[in-house]
């Protein structure tokens, strides 16, 4: 068993977090880790067994915070199109040019993982598949509403925003342009505006 932890968990995952983003996995050593929070390999080792499963606490804190940070946005009280506009504009957009060149954490692990790490990957994998199937929920709760068309399929309307989001966060490495992200956005919200229902209007 692993002993009690006599730290900030959620603090000190963020830290590492940053650097695990920044760096990828492989790049990162525990001595770095050590250092940059303050705590003793055994520390660490105590608490978390080894870098690995470090990892796996890291990607479940980003894809927790990463839910928070969504659940703000798809309150279901505008049109599905403004909110989800808004969301992928406030991870792509709204961010410093240093956090927003980094991309996606959880992209850039599959991306490194995938060959080299396949059971850290898989356990990646899995657990991201929260972010989608909290958007198909949130796509079917407003389908149940009637703001979106009933012949939508919830289902496929999310991998079409989850394949633009991960598109954008994987561009937004190597491209610096506010504007051409904006207007990205804008496009990919046709599709959305297409089956959204006029009767939203109605009570204004």
């Amino acid at each position: 068993m692993s002993r009690p932890k006599s730290f900030d968990e959620h603090e000190t995952l963020g830290r590492i977090g940053e650097l695990f983003w920044e760096q990828g996995f492989a790049a990162t050593a525990i001595d770095q880790i050590c250092a940059l929070v303050a705590l003793k390999k055994t520390s660490i080792y105590n608490a978390y067994g080894d870098k690995a499963n470090l990892f796996r606490k890291v990607v479940d804190w980003y894809i927790t915070d990463m839910l928070t940070q969504a659940g703000e946005f798809l309150r279901g009280t505008a049109p599905v199109s403004q909110e989800l506009a808004e969301l992928i504009r406030h991870f792509t957009v709204v961010p410093e040019q240093d956090v927003v060149s980094r991309g996606c954490l959880i992209t850039n692990a599959m991306l490194e993982l995938r060959h080299s790490e396949p059971e850290l990957y898989d356990y990646v994998r899995e657990r991201f598949q929260r972010v989608p199937d909290a958007l198909t929920a949130y796509l079917a709760a407003a389908q149940q509403a009637g703001t979106l068309d009933e012949n939508t399929e919830p289902a496929e309307l999310s991998a079409f925003v989850m394949t633009v989001f991960q598109g954008m966060r994987v561009q937004t490495r190597v491209h610096n342009d506010m504007a051409h992200r904006e207007r990205i956005i804008e496009l990919a919200m046709a599709p959305i505006k297409a089956v959204e229902r006029q009767s939203r209007n109605s009570t204004h």
